[in-house]
């Protein structure tokens, strides 16, 4: 709710500044739409490609572990198939 009231005063704003209804609209949405797009086309042009993991272990912003120390808080089942996945450096 309180977004739809921010997003009110916004517009009564850029309406005080003599925008009009299209630029308004651009503003709000389109330019949004346009960013989408981009993000889609990048998305599409990598989809065949594979994550890599050298790259992913190398974030400091992620938790290197997610299933917790040794895997303790996967389900059973999945702990043994990550204990049967063979460890690898692809760097």
């Amino acid at each position: 709710m309180l977004e739809v009231i921010l997003i009110n005063f916004q517009v009564v704003e850029l309406l005080d500044r003599a925008w009009t209804d299209d630029q308004i609209r651009g503003v709000l949405g389109e330019n949004l739409m346009r960013v989408m797009d981009e993000v889609d086309k990048v998305r599409d042009s990598l989809q065949a490609e594979l994550p890599s993991s050298a790259i992913w272990e190398k974030r400091t912003d992620a938790p290197k572990v997610w299933g917790g120390p040794e895997n303790a808080y996967l389900p059973l089942d999945i702990q043994e198939i990550v204990k049967s996945w063979p460890s690898h450096d692809e760097l």
